[in-house]
């Protein structure tokens, strides 16, 4: 059994997910859209490790559901994230098309259906090269030369291609597959000294002072080649990010052993989280850009502070938890919002 620890850990990251993005759409149409929000520090911090964290640790548990045959993992995965990822981008262009009603809404379709969760997209990709890959061979260290020689592949095809986040995603992934494959054993958390936890959380706070600018995945993509020749300012940006989302993540996994201080009912709620993480980043995105373009279109705009997104934050992920609860119920909406879960 693994330690619950690990669906705390991603019940407080996908919170941090919904956080993120209130910052980003909370504020109003103007701040948004002038990208204000990449300078706030909060934002900062949680950009700085949140989804590669998020997708290390779906490598990890990945390493458990591998080891059956292909076929199976293949249908498995379609089934419990291929088929939501459909069905939330079918949601969010009925809902979103309306509402726009401009020239392009052609692209918007399909740059929803191509990209629209992008999170998901990556993590069907990653489980299918890593099955792929697997199905070569059984032998770890095969396996790892394997996915390390595509991974650095992968640095050099240039974002037209292949969607910027996509490459740091995989580089993540099989950071947390391989690190479960020669573990060889269940992650658990210990606490550490206090000593050890207050200077890894001083270090990541150094750390959010530097991540911004290029160091966002979304601004500078991943790519080394520019201009057709290879970038060593490209590879000083992602050697800097995989360093501070490295270090970053230590710090947060470093707090975790630290919520058995927590009631029983505050550490089931947040396991639940965990439980319909996917659901609710895809349910949480199309309730805070509905939440966005109204401000938008009624001009409507908040000072900024940091207080307000947190409330934002809490009352979405209520909200998209309630929904989801109700799906679980029904064995139609089940399947196709939470993948048969």
């Amino acid at each position: 059994m693994r330690d619950s620890a690990l669906d705390i850990a991603k019940g407080i990251l996908i919170f941090l997910v919904v956080w993120g993005h209130s910052i980003q759409f909370g504020f109003g149409y103007e701040y948004g859209e002038n990208s204000q929000y990449l300078d706030d520090y909060v934002f900062r911090a949680i950009y700085s490790f949140h989804m590669s964290l998020f997708m290390a640790i779906s490598g990890y548990l990945f390493y458990y559901s591998n080891k059956k045959p292909f076929k199976e993992v293949f249908l498995s995965k379609i089934k419990s994230i291929g088929i939501p990822y459909l069905a939330y981008c079918t949601i969010y262009v009925l809902v979103l098309v309306p509402i726009l009603i401009r020239a392009r809404n052609g692209e918007l379709v399909l740059s929803t259906y191509k990209n629209g969760f992008w999170f998901l997209t990556s993590v069907l990709l990653n489980c299918f090269v890593v099955s792929l890959v697997t199905l070569l061979s059984r032998n770890r260290w095969i396996v790892s030369s394997l996915l390390l020689s595509i991974n650095f592949g992968l640095w050099f095809v240039n974002e037209d291609y292949l969607y910027n986040t996509h490459n740091y995603m995989f580089t993540c992934f099989i950071f947390g597959y391989l690190y479960n494959a020669f573990l060889e054993r269940p992650m658990t958390f210990k606490k550490t000294s206090l000593i050890r936890v207050f200077v890894a959380v001083a270090v990541f706070l150094m750390c959010v002072s530097i991540f911004k600018g290029d160091l966002y995945v979304y601004s500078s993509g991943v790519c080394l080649i520019r201009d057709d020749k290879f970038s060593f300012h490209q590879l000083r940006i992602d050697t800097l990010r995989c360093l501070i989302g490295f270090v970053a993540s230590l710090c947060f996994l470093s707090l975790i052993p630290y919520t058995t201080y927590l009631k029983v009912k505050a550490k089931k709620a947040i396991c639940m989280l965990s439980r319909y993480s996917i659901g609710i980043y895809c349910l949480s995105t199309i309730l805070l850009t509905i939440y966005y373009k109204i401000m938008g279109r009624l001009n409507i705009n908040i000072a900024h502070n940091y207080i307000y997104p947190v409330i934002l934050a809490s009352i979405v992920t209520w909200l998209s938890y309630i929904l989801l609860k109700y799906c679980g119920k029904k064995v139609w909406l089940n399947r196709l919002f939470l993948g048969g879960r």
